[in-house]
C-alpha cells in the first residue's frame, strides 16, 4: 500500500511539474521546485539521522546529498536567469 500512495505522489508531482512547465514563467517554477527540494532535503536527512539501521542510514544520507545539490544547481539556475532580462 506504501508503495501505491508513493508511486501516486511520483505521478501527481510530475503532472505538477508538466503544468509548471507549461504555464509558469521559468523563474517561478524553478523557485518552487527549489523550495520542495530543499523540504525534500531537510526530512530524508532527518530520516537518516533517526534510522536504526546503518545501510538505510547510510542510503537516506547518500539521497539527502543528491536531493540537496540539485537545489543548489537550481538556485545556481535562478541566479543566472535573474541576470536575463524578464520574459
Amino acid at each position: 500500500m506504501a508503495l501505491v500512495v508513493a508511486g501516486g505522489g511520483v505521478l501527481g508531482w510530475a503532472g505538477f511539474l508538466a503544468y509548471l512547465t507549461a504555464k509558469a514563467p521559468r523563474r517561478e517554477a524553478l523557485r518552487v521546485v527549489l523550495g520542495v527540494n530543499l523540504v525534500a532535503t531537510a526530512g530524508i536527512a532527518v530520516a537518516a539521522v533517526t534510522s536504526q539501521q546503518v545501510v538505510l542510514t547510510v542510503l537516506l544520507a547518500a539521497v539527502a546529498v543528491e536531493v540537496g545539490a540539485f537545489a543548489v544547481s537550481q538556485a545556481l539556475a535562478l541566479k543566472a536567469i535573474s541576470r536575463q532580462p524578464a520574459n
